[in-house]
C-alpha cells in the first residue's frame, strides 16, 4: 500500500488502510470545489468523528476480549494527564478547528487565561524550537484544565490516537524527560489516527494546501490572533510559519 504510514504492521495496514484512502479522497474532494473556512472546518470535524468511531470500535473489541482474559486494556482514565506534557504537533486544519470551537464556546475570561498559559508554554519550549535544549521539555499542555483536556472532542489526531497500556512509563517520562523512556500504547488505535492524518496530509498537498505540522500551542495562538486565519491559509498565505519552525527538533 503506497504512501501510507510505514511504522505500522502489514496486518494493521490491511485492517485500517482504507481510512487513509478515505481521508485523502474526501480532503481532495472538499478542496477541489470552492474553498471556504466552513468547508475546511466540516472536513476536519468529519475526519475526527471517523477516528472516534473507529477507536470506539477498537475499545469495544478489547473490552469483549478482556472479559475472556485475552487482552491488554488501556489504563488511561479521567484525571490521568501524564501524556498531556508532551510537545504536540498538529496540522493547520486541526488548529483552525480548535480555535473555531474555542471562540464559539469559551468565555473571554477563559480565552484570556488560555493565552497566558500559551505564553508560558512558548517560553518553556523556546529552547527546543531553537535546537538548544538537550532534550524535549515536558510542559503541561495549555489546553489542560483541572487535570482534563478542555477540548476533548476536538483534540488533535496525535492525542486522539494515544491510550497507554502501562501508566508507569508515562509517569517516568514526565518526571524524567532526560531519560530514554519508551511509553507503550495501543497499536491499532495509533494506526487509525496515523492513517487518517496521513490521508488528510496527502489530500492537502495534492490540492496545494500546506500540510506542515505546527507546535500546537504556538499555532493556536496564531489562529486565535487571526479570526481570518482559515481564509488566509486557504489562500496560500504562510501565516503559520512561525509555529512550524524548529518542530523537527522535538523528535
Amino acid at each position: 500500500m503506497p504512501n501510507v504510514p510505514q511504522n505500522v504492521s502489514q496486518n494493521l495496514q490491511a485492517k485500517f488502510g482504507g481510512l487513509y484512502h478515505f481521508a485523502k479522497d474526501v480532503t481532495q474532494s472538499n478542496l477541489s470545489e470552492e474553498r471556504t473556512p466552513e468547508k475546511l472546518i466540516r472536513l476536519t470535524n468529519k475526519l475526527e468523528r471517523l477516528a472516534e468511531r473507529e477507536i470506539a470500535g477498537i475499545h469495544e473489541q478489547i473490552a469483549k476480549m478482556g472479559e475472556q482474559g485475552k487482552a491488554i486494556m488501556p489504563v488511561c482514565r479521567a484525571g490521568c494527564w501524564h501524556c498531556c506534557t508532551h510537545m504536540v504537533l498538529a496540522s493547520v486544519p486541526e488548529i483552525l478547528n480548535l480555535a473555531d470551537q474555542i471562540r464559539q464556546t469559551w468565555t473571554e475570561e477563559e480565552i484570556s487565561a488560555l493565552r497566558q498559559r500559551i505564553t508560558a508554554h512558548k517560553a518553556i519550549t523556546k529552547p527546543a524550537r531553537e535546537g538548544t535544549a538537550p532534550y524535549p521539555p515536558r510542559p503541561v499542555c495549555p489546553l489542560l484544565k483541572e487535570g482534563s483536556c478542555s477540548v476533548w472532542m476536538h483534540r488533535p489526531f496525535v492525542c486522539r490516537g494515544w491510550n497507554s497500556i502501562d501508566v508507569g512509563p508515562c509517569i517516568r517520562k514526565r518526571e524524567h524527560p532526560e531519560e530514554d523512556v519508551h511509553e507503550e500504547g495501543l497499536g491499532s488505535q495509533m494506526a487509525v489516527t496515523d492513517f487518517i492524518r496521513q490521508g488528510m496530509t496527502e489530500g492537502l498537498e495534492a490540492k496545494g494546501a500546506s500540510s506542515e505540522l505546527c507546535d500546537l500551542a504556538f499555532g493556536l495562538e496564531i489562529a486565535l490572533d487571526n479570526p481570518d486565519g482559515a481564509e488566509r491559509y486557504l489562500a496560500g498565505e504562510d501565516l503559520f510559519a512561525p509555529a512550524q519552525q524548529g518542530v523537527e527538533n522535538w523528535a
